[in-house]
């Protein structure tokens, strides 16, 4: 091995220790996340402090289990699987985890104290299905460090379908709540992907 490939070889391998570093502590406060909601009461207090006062969906910037897992919560009156609401974790492409990655958090967790959500996320229902609509960069604040061109599979926006067997309780809470914006027609077909839940 010459000089140059052994120093070529030690600044990769800082370059790793220096991401991996940056990456434990990017997730050392999800890490943290304690799940209190057995603790908490849904009143106007709790409304307040969640900045909700009907029915909301948010969708979580970073998953700890990388950039194909979505993370999604409901706030609703009507609940399915939490005590807010709902909560599922979805399959997602990567493509539309690295733009959530690059958003900032605006909101706390429904089930904790947590800054790790952001709600520029929604359901439309057309004759044909469900569609999980994500607006884009236009309308979401971006970390000043990751924004860059994203390729959406809209203008300025991701569209996922839901699969109606794989993602029944992100369907029941929506209908449940009237949470979900109704469509004309069929669902938009350009470039979408599915989404289907883990």
């Amino acid at each position: 091995m010459t000089e140059n490939n052994e120093d070529e070889t030690k600044e990769m391998a800082e370059q790793i220790a220096d991401a991996q570093d940056f990456i434990a502590k990017l997730f050392a406060p999800m890490n943290m996340e304690v799940n209190n909601m057995g603790e908490q009461t849904i009143n106007e207090q709790y409304k307040e402090a969640k900045q909700v006062n009907e029915p909301t969906l948010q969708v979580r910037t970073i998953s700890s289990e990388g950039t194909g897992v979505m993370h999604v919560q409901g706030f609703g009156e009507v609940t399915i699987n939490r005590d807010y609401g709902f909560a599922g974790k979805y399959t997602m492409p990567p493509d539309v985890g690295a733009y959530l990655h690059a958003l900032k958090a605006t909101h706390t967790s429904f089930a904790s104290d947590t800054v790790c959500y952001v709600r520029n996320i929604s359901v439309e229902k057309y004759e044909d299905g469900y569609q999980l609509v994500i607006d884009g960069s236009n309308n979401a604040v971006m970390n000043p460090k990751l924004e860059h061109v994203f390729n959406f599979n809209f203008s300025n926006t991701w569209r996922l379908d839901i699969d109606f067997e794989k993602c029944s309780e992100m369907i029941d809470f929506v209908e449940q709540n009237n949470a979900y914006i109704q469509c004309e027609g069929k669902r938009p077909t350009q470039g979408v992907s599915n989404e289907e839940e883990e």
